[in-house]
């Protein structure tokens, strides 16, 4: 990109926008304070701009403007005296505002179905024969995906933080950065045997499903699970959503590696819900094939506080897909 003239752009930005040329004007010098808007063209804006240029032109526009507004990024040196800095600045953070935001619940839910608390004796088989797929299959009814949930995003203790006096940390049955834990869950139970059809929301305190909606209608999953619904090699009888409660991480982590660790924090639940229903003989399909906006429309969601991560297909093992690749259910539902 060529540099503008300053009154220029100021003009043009206060136009689009509707607001006065002297308050944008504003803005821009505030934004040059701080080297956000840079006046004079340097070696290392012209770096910026090759690296952007090379980037965009294979289609990765925002991850170009990630690594470059992170490139050199002065995070702290916990092998000399960050973890000292590290506690001052919580200890800052918790006296302008309480750390409280562990897990949530709907308290408006139209029914509440509890599932079991995390045990080991929920699980029978070992790693080995689930992830070699030597498990029995189990029906994925109530039971079995009451099972799966308490399992993969069940809580199994909690602790107190070194410098935390308002809110225990919750232990949950997989691990996140920090104790944080800024992935919620969802259920869409499409043909669950014994489940009643809807959305449902997986709560950890106590454990159980808190149905949302009881709408679920194949051709709006369709549109909205293009990836799981539509793409999973077997039928369809339940859709796990993935959410990420962004500030719930960001509180303790505010630098901008929080990007990827809120997608790992997923991308761990997704492994280990595979694995736990792959014990049960349950077949797991993830996707990032989403329209994540319509999915957070229906769960009542701002998707600049909380946004749909991915989603995680599951089936019956012994059920296979039709041979022009739709799915059973979807065909007797629209029969």
């Amino acid at each position: 990109m060529q540099p503008q003239v300053r009154c220029t752009v100021i003009g043009e930005v206060a136009q689009r926008l509707g607001l006065d040329e002297s308050a944008v004007d504003r803005v821009a010098t505030a934004l040059e304070d701080k080297f956000i808007l840079i006046s004079t063209e340097t070696e290392e804006t012209r770096w910026f701009e090759t690296i952007h240029e090379q980037w965009v032109g294979r289609g990765w526009v925002e991850a170009a403007d990630y690594h470059l507004l992170t490139f050199d990024y002065p995070f702290l040196d916990y092998s000399a005296d960050g973890r000292a800095f590290d506690h001052q600045r919580m200890a800052g953070y918790r006296s302008a505002e309480p750390d409280l935001d562990r897990s949530k619940t709907y308290l408006d839910a139209s029914m509440r179905i509890p599932i079991p608390t995390p045990d080991e004796a929920l699980v029978s088989v070992s790693f080995g024969d689930a992830w070699a797929g030597r498990a029995e299959a189990h029906p994925l009814d109530q039971t079995t995906l009451g099972a799966i949930a308490s399992m993969c995003f069940g809580k199994i203790g909690e602790y107190w933080d070194r410098t935390e006096r308002v809110e225990p940390v919750l232990r949950r049955t997989s691990p996140s950065g920090g104790g944080r834990h800024p992935t919620e869950a969802y259920i869409v139970a499409v043909d669950v045997l014994g489940l009643a059809r809807g959305w449902y929301h997986v709560a950890v305190t106590p454990p159980e499903l808190e149905l949302l909606c009881a709408d679920t209608n194949p051709e709006e999953l369709t549109r909205l699970f293009p990836g799981p619904f539509v793409r999973a090699p077997f039928p369809v009888t339940a859709i796990v959503v993935l959410t990420s409660v962004f500030e719930r991480n960001m509180y303790r982590y505010r630098e901008p590696r929080t990007f990827r660790t809120v997608h790992m924090d997923v991308g761990h639940l997704t492994s280990s819900l595979e694995t736990i229903a792959a014990a049960y003989g349950v077949q797991a399909f993830a996707h990032y094939g989403l329209d994540d906006a319509a999915i957070e429309r229906k769960l009542g969601l701002d998707g600049l506080v909380e946004g749909a991560m991915l989603a995680i297909a599951l089936g019956n093992r012994a059920a296979t897909a039709t041979p022009d690749g739709s799915h059973a259910i979807r065909a007797a539902d629209k029969a």
